[in-house]
């Protein structure tokens, strides 16, 4: 039982750091856009989608 527990533990870690890698690379991406003048970019939340 505490392998079987040890090697879920490992498979979510693998999953976190695969998805931390890409939220990197987007993170990358955004600040390579605004730090070439993308000034009309606007960036909110409003929780809704509006027309």
């Amino acid at each position: 039982m505490v392998k079987a527990l040890k090697e879920e533990t490992m498979a979510t870690t693998m999953a976190f750091s695969i998805r931390i890698e890409e939220f990197e690379g987007e993170l990358a991406l955004c600040r390579a856009a605004m730090g070439k003048g993308v000034s009309s970019a606007v960036f909110s939340y409003k929780g809704k989608i509006e027309n």
